[in-house]
C-alpha cells in the first residue's frame, strides 16, 4: 500500500465538485453536488455561503500547495480560508484566541475541555489516514506479523515485542520521534505504570526526556551530567522529548479471547499509545496542534480520578478514534 494522502485526495475531489457546481443548470444538480461535498468535507459546502466556487477553488488549490505547513488538526478547507494563508511560508500552528483567553484566565477545565471537540474536528479523517499508514507498516513486516499470530503462550510476548520494535522504528523514522515500546504482562512489575485501574488498562504512555551524552567523557563526568539533567530535563542542553509506551498483553487477552480479535486489539492499543507519543512530541503532526496539546497536557486528568474528564481530554479523544478506526480496518480487511 502506498503513502496515499487521504486529505489531499478529498480536497481534490472538492475542487472537482466545485467545478461541476459552477456549471450546474438546476438547483437539484447543485443540491446533489452540495450533498457530495458534505459527505467528503463537512466544512466545504458551508463555505459556499461566503465564497464563490472560483474563490474556493483558488484558495483550496493554494492550501494544497502549502500542505507541508498545515497543522494536521486544521482541515484543508479551513486552512484554505485562514486569514494568514497568503503569509504562510514556513511552520504554521493553529491558534485559538478564545481558548488562550480561557486558559490564561484559569477558567474551569471542564469548560476548556468542551472546546477540544471543535479543535480536533479533523481527527476522523486523520484516523483513516493514520490507520492506512499502520496497515502499510504491518504489510512491510509480514514475517513478524505471522510470528505473533502463530506464537504459542511461551513465545507470544517476545514475538509481539519484536513486531512492536519494528513498527516503532518505522514510525519514528517517519515522524522524527523517540519512543521505547514494550509488551508487559503485569502492571505491578512494569517499569512504568498507570496510577490506577490496573485490571482494565490495556496500554500506557509516559512523557519523558532523553539526554545525548557527549562522546569521550569519563564515567565521573557522565554521572555529574546525569545528576544535573534530572533537575531540569526539559531545559538541559542536548535533551529531547521521548516517550515510554507499554502494552499489557494479559489485559488485552482477558477481554479478547478470539485469536483474531486479540491480534487486532493488540495492534490498535499499541497505535493508541504511540499516537499519545506523537501528540506529546510532534503535536503539529497529530490531531491536536501545539496549543491544544499544551493546554490539554496541563489540565489532563487520569481515568481513575475523573473518567468524564479523562474521556474529554484532547489526546484521549484523538487516540480512541484512531484505536477504533484501526481495529475496524483490520477486522474488516480480515488482516
Amino acid at each position: 500500500m502506498g503513502n496515499e494522502n487521504f486529505e489531499i485526495k478529498s480536497a481534490l475531489q472538492i475542487i472537482e465538485l466545485l467545478k461541476k457546481y459552477k456549471s450546474a443548470k438546476t438547483q437539484d444538480e447543485k443540491d446533489n453536488l452540495i450533498k457530495q461535498m458534505d459527505d467528503i468535507d463537512g466544512f466545504a459546502n458551508r463555505l459556499l455561503e461566503k465564497y464563490s466556487p472560483d474563490e474556493l477553488i483558488e484558495k483550496i488549490t493554494k492550501a494544497i500547495s502549502l500542505e507541508q505547513y498545515r497543522p494536521k488538526n486544521m482541515p484543508i478547507s479551513l486552512f484554505a480560508i485562514n486569514k494568514d494563508l497568503d503569509y504562510v511560508n514556513g511552520e504554521f500552528d493553529t491558534f485559538n484566541r478564545d481558548l488562550s483567553i480561557m486558559y490564561n484566565n484559569k477558567e474551569n477545565p471542564k469548560q476548556i475541555r468542551e472546546t477540544f471537540v471543535a479543535g480536533t474536528a479533523n481527527i476522523y479523517k486523520l484516523a483513516k489516514q493514520f490507520s492506512a499508514d499502520w496497515l502499510r507498516r504491518l504489510n512491510n513486516h509480514k514475517d513478524l506479523v505471522d510470528k505473533v499470530r502463530n506464537a504459542d503462550e511461551e513465545n507470544m510476548v517476545d514475538a509481539y515485542n519484536k513486531l512492536f520494535v519494528a513498527l516503532t522504528q518505522d514510525f519514528c523514522q517517519e515522524y522524527g520521534c523517540y519512543i521505547d515500546s514494550r509488551v508487559i504482562t503485569d502492571w505491578e512489575k512494569s517499569d512504568i505504570k498507570p496510577k490506577g485501574d490496573y485490571d482494565i488498562t490495556d496500554g500506557f504512555h509516559k512523557n519523558a526526556y532523553e539526554l545525548n551524552l557527549p562522546s569521550g567523557i569519563s564515567d565521573e563526568e557522565k554521572d555529574r551530567i546525569k545528576k544535573d539533567f534530572v533537575k531540569n530535563p526539559a531545559g538541559y542542553p542536548n535533551s529531547h522529548k521521548s516517550s515510554l509506551v507499554r502494552v499489557n498483553i494479559t489485559n488485552v487477552k482477558k477481554h479478547n479471547q478470539d485469536k483474531d480479535y486479540f491480534f487486532y486489539k493488540m495492534i490498535s492499543v499499541f497505535a493508541h499509545e504511540i499516537h499519545h507519543a506523537l501528540d506529546y512530541q510532534k503535536p503539529r503532526q497529530g490531531a491536536l496542534g501545539p496549543q491544544i496539546q499544551y493546554i490539554d497536557n496541563d489540565i489532563y486528568v487520569p481515568s481513575h480520578t475523573d473518567k468524564d474528564a479523562y474521556y474529554k481530554s484532547a489526546t484521549e479523544i484523538s487516540s480512541y478514534v484512531i484505536d477504533k478506526e484501526l481495529y475496524d480496518l483490520l477486522k474488516n480487511a480480515r488482516f
